[in-house]
């Protein structure tokens, strides 16, 4: 099998399962018990904590663990939004379905105006729109910002995003959900009142994820009826998911420095597969992470091409996991490209992670080569 839908997940690593191994081998208890199992399955929390904290530029007690990374985007737009409380929000354009179901679901409760802004050729927030949309905006604002749009890997220029927002009273959420792992990540450097992030996208487990709150924030939480998380997000935490997303976020340096080289293996990979008739790069000259390639393939259907290469063993995606299986296209890069609308029906998004290969990338290359012809004579 070729495994190349990392942006969906990043299958486990070898640390994160090493730790999550030795944490079953001990006594875990509910880590709110005060007896002496509950103490020590606290300390596996706090570790991996303390771990996760220390590779994304956060204060330990800054960080809320959740049941992934929507739930940590909606804590996240949910309490800075509410304790302002904000007469405005607005979204980044290429968001995650998430971030935009935050932003839209939290401007509805509080009854404050939503918008989604407008795009920049570089694959996020128009500037010049931003600060227009501020400046005739009831006060005070939130802007949802993706640092890394989650189809083509954009990287958004979020501090110059956060100065313009800042210039007009707003403060910005930021989804870092694909950035961690992919750039340097540090939140509490970025000016940002608060942000989500993932285990599953940097070899940690699913269905465990954090928000990050600044410090000196007021917070409100999303879940009630215990006080888990500092008050924050009522339910016993998940032990195991904690700890491996800790230790996860341990390799996060080693991915960063496998980041270049991965870069060059996906600009070979890349010239491959636009040589192939009727396929065309969806976004060029946008600054991205170097495991994003997302294409265009004419007259071929992304989804019927995703079953067929998964025919081959090659596992991509037409568009993000959580809407697999709704019909069209993706209101994201619509957002964001509208006049590609209709080309969006050939999406595909072949993303990477340090452990991608070049013989891998070679073998799909090839794949593709024989597949997508064939698609396209298929009668529908």
């Amino acid at each position: 099998m070729i495994y190349l839908d990392h942006h969906g997940t990043s299958p486990l690593s070898a640390l994160a399962k090493d730790a999550m191994r030795a944490a079953l081998d001990r006594e875990l208890a509910n880590p709110s018990s005060i007896h002496r199992a509950g103490r020590a399955t606290r300390g596996l929390i706090e570790t991996a904590r303390s771990q996760l904290a220390a590779q994304c530029g956060a204060m330990p007690r800054e960080l809320v663990f959740t049941s992934g990374g929507t739930e940590a985007l909606h804590l996240a737009v949910h309490s800075t939004a509410t304790t302002m409380p904000a007469r405005a929000i607005f979204v980044d354009p290429g968001a995650h379905p998430a971030l935009d179901a935050a932003c839209r679901n939290t401007a509805k409760s509080l009854g404050a105006s939503f918008a989604v802004l407008s795009p920049s050729p570089a694959g996020s927030i128009d500037l010049a729109a931003l600060d227009r949309a501020l400046a005739s905006a009831a006060q005070p604002a939130v802007v949802g910002a993706s640092w890394v749009q989650h189809e083509l890997g954009a990287i958004a220029n979020l501090r110059a995003i956060i100065d313009t927002a800042h210039k007009r009273g707003a403060v910005v959420v930021v989804d870092a959900v694909q950035a961690l792992g992919k750039i340097p990540v540090d939140l509490g450097a970025t000016g940002a009142v608060a942000a989500a992030i993932s285990a599953h996208k940097i070899g940690g487990p699913t269905g465990v994820g954090a928000a990050w709150i600044r410090h000196d924030r007021r917070a409100a939480p999303l879940i009630e009826g215990g006080a888990q998380e500092r008050g924050l997000r009522a339910g016993t935490e998940n032990t195991l998911g904690v700890v491996g997303f800790g230790a996860a976020a341990g390799e996060i340096p080693a991915r960063l420095a496998a980041m270049p080289a991965l870069a060059v293996r996906r600009d070979a990979f890349e010239r491959r597969v636009l040589a192939i008739d009727g396929v065309r790069q969806t976004a060029s000259g946008i600054t991205r992470t170097a495991t994003a390639a997302h294409f265009l393939v004419s007259d071929v259907a992304g989804e019927e091409l995703v079953a067929a290469l998964d025919l081959d063993r090659v596992c991509v995606s037409s568009g993000p996991a959580c809407s697999s299986g709704r019909a069209g296209v993706s209101k994201a890069l619509v957002a964001m490209f509208p006049s590609l609308e209709r080309a969006l029906e050939g999406a595909l998004r072949v993303t990477l992670a340090p452990s991608t290969t070049e013989a891998m990338l070679d073998e799909a290359a090839s794949i593709l080569e024989r597949v997508i012809p064939r698609v396209r004579g298929t009668p529908r």
